[in-house]
């Protein structure tokens, strides 16, 4: 976490919002924060920086997936959400749309959180693609390209999964609203019903108002 996140992070711990509404949460960064009281991230050994100024290189993304992969802590539920700190995600929501799409649980899929594709601030996978993913990570950044900083998580993520590793998509669960989203007029009031996660939302007040509403 950078910047606003951290406060974002402890700001949702406090409200019980986002990846603390989960059965179990992570944070993964190259820092070692104390976020809230028995709450501190995990450290990961990668730069967050790129020559040409790109937030996150692939070779960081490589680092996070096997790091998941290792702690092993996937394995005990049937799905996995990575959620960046400034997207309120409202995991009742997601429990609801998955039943409801009649998902397999032990298939190898994920899902799409936008349509057409899948989004960096909401990424869903079942366990048996998380696993996938992370043992077929560096293969996929062999084969994607020599350049390591020519990808975000989202793109990266999403080619490895279905040109390298043939994973499942299902488009049945569109669930996130963003500005490049396709999104509806009005949606930063975080009403709509069926929305899992609202993006982006940097701010304390911003994020706060938009969990309230979305639980109003």
């Amino acid at each position: 976490p950078v910047g606003h996140e951290p406060a974002l992070l402890s700001l949702q711990h406090a409200e019980g919002s986002s990846i603390f509404g989960c059965n179990e949460y992570a944070i993964y960064s190259n820092l070692l924060l104390d976020l809230a009281p028995g709450v501190r991230t995990q450290v990961i050994n990668v730069t967050t920086r790129c020559d040409t100024g790109k937030s996150l290189n692939m070779d960081a993304w490589v680092v996070l997936w096997h790091r998941i992969i290792a702690d092993g802590r996937y394995q005990l539920h049937s799905w996995i959400v990575k959620v960046q700190p400034n997207t309120v995600f409202v995991p009742t929501r997601l429990r609801h749309a998955l039943k409801e799409a009649q998902l397999r649980t032990n298939d190898e899929l994920y899902v799409d959180s936008c349509q057409p594709r899948l989004q960096g601030p909401l990424t869903v996978l079942s366990q048996k693609a998380t696993k996938r993913l992370a043992e077929g990570v560096s293969r996929c950044a062999q084969r994607r390209t020599r350049v390591p900083c020519d990808l975000s998580n989202d793109s990266f993520v999403e080619t490895c999964l279905l040109k390298v590793l043939r994973v499942h998509q299902t488009n049945r669960t569109p669930v996130t609203t963003q500005g490049t989203c396709h999104a509806p007029q009005g949606w930063r009031s975080c009403r709509p019903s069926w929305v899992v996660a609202f993006h982006p939302f940097d701010t304390l007040l911003g994020y706060h108002e938009c969990w309230a509403n979305a639980m109003s």
